[in-house]
């Protein structure tokens, strides 16, 4: 049986977050780069010295690696002899939000990023950011007049390197318009299979490459734990098959004079259905809504119309109190969850009214009428440690 830890976590924007391996990397591989107003430290446990003797640095982002799920699914510890911590992811804990955060290297609350559905007031519409389109009409946002970096107010990680740098994503994702926004200078390769990914890998380890910065994504293991469950036997073979092509990798750049980073962009939990919120069974909730739900099912934003707002706390706390923390989004704002300094002008516009914490396991949805309820097993996005917390592993010269 599986052991969750839905225990609340901060994430550790000090030093011990993605956001500051991140700026780790950027410290590594330019150091003459001044920080911004409001920069982010390094991580606390970067293996500064030993990264020194690396001539290049690859990094790998298995999406929904989280810590938890790699203590449960890698029986055989085959990955243990290069785990170097545990980091925390950012908030929310989902892809959009921390993608960004690894592309641009700032947090939510400066790249604005909110999660998978966001309002953007200058079109007056709903976003389903990674695919970059309206998520009412399905419209491609390029159309408006949108781009993807330019909603993060920020510059890529790549041009803030200055070097060479590879971006290696699925075929499905490489020619997105926010793949190819987010990965503004670097080169951009897709891969069909792991066996292909694992080429471009060992030919940037072996220095076969021009590139210096290697960033490299893999979605599989999240999927597979949203439909089957985190800890399906899907779920499981899934990994062994990522943990094996990862070991492979490890164990050639202990030989190289590379050092290769994998994390994750968040952890997941399992959400059976008697833990789903709809809202089309809340018919009163709905309408006092001036706008879909907005984030995660685990972190909504809620847009509500001016003169329902006591009403819509009060329901809340009356009927959902068992599953749901409502909270102020600007004071959720200033507590530091989306990272800390100032935030970004235009985060107030795409965290509503009231963000919704689910607590324990439970989710929540606002389907549109022609869309089909989710039914996801494993989901993601919320306060829990399982969530939170992702696996940091480092190998290199010599195991660094």
């Amino acid at each position: 049986m599986f052991q969750e830890n839905l225990l609340t976590c901060k994430p550790s924007y000090q030093n011990g977050s993605i956001v500051n391996l991140m700026q780790s990397i950027i410290q590594t591989l330019n150091p003459s780069k001044k920080p911004g107003v409001g920069a982010y430290d390094g991580l606390d446990i970067f293996p500064i010295k030993q990264s020194k003797r690396a001539k290049r640095i690859a990094l790998i982002v298995v999406d929904g690696l989280g810590q938890n799920l790699y203590d449960i699914l890698d029986h055989k510890k085959s990955l243990g002899a290069w785990h170097l911590g545990t980091l925390t992811s950012v908030y929310p804990s989902t892809t959009a939000s921390a993608i960004s955060t690894f592309l641009t290297g700032s947090a939510p609350k400066q790249h604005g990023i909110t999660g998978w559905y966001m309002y953007l007031p200058e079109i007056a519409e709903v976003a389903t950011i990674l695919p970059f389109i309206s998520r009412r009409k399905k419209e491609d946002l390029m159309q408006y007049g949108l781009d993807p970096l330019t909603l993060t107010n920020s510059e890529t990680l790549t041009k803030q390197l200055g070097i060479k740098s590879t971006i290696i994503q699925p075929a499905e994702i490489s020619d997105s318009a926010f793949s190819q926004s987010m990965g503004q200078g670097a080169i951009r390769q897709s891969y069909r299979s792991y066996k292909e990914f694992s080429s471009f890998i060992k030919a940037f380890v072996r220095g076969n490459t021009d590139s210096s910065y290697l960033y490299g994504y893999i979605p599989t293991i999240d999927s597979t734990a949203h439909h089957f469950g985190p800890y399906s036997l899907e779920a499981q073979m899934e990994y062994e098959k990522v943990g094996k092509l990862l070991s492979t990798l490890f164990k050639l750049a202990e030989t190289s004079d590379t050092m290769l980073i994998t994390t994750a962009d968040h952890g997941f939990i399992h959400s059976p259905p008697e833990r789903r919120i709809y809202l089309t069974d809340h018919p009163e909730l709905k309408r006092m809504l001036s706008l879909p739900l907005c984030g995660e099912p685990r972190t909504a934003y809620a847009y509500v119309k001016e003169k329902a707002k006591r009403k819509f706390v009060a329901y809340i706390k009356d009927n959902l109190n068992e599953a749901i923390e409502i909270e102020e989004s600007g004071k959720f704002v200033s507590s530091n969850w989306l990272g800390t300094g100032k935030p970004s002008d235009f985060l107030k516009d795409r965290v509503g009214d009231f963000v919704l914490l689910m607590k324990e396991n439970y989710a929540i949805y606002d389907p549109l009428p022609n869309e089909i309820p989710p039914s996801l097993l494993g989901v993601h996005g919320g306060r829990s440690a399982s969530e939170i917390n992702v696996p940091l592993f480092v190998s290199g010269p010599s195991n660094l």
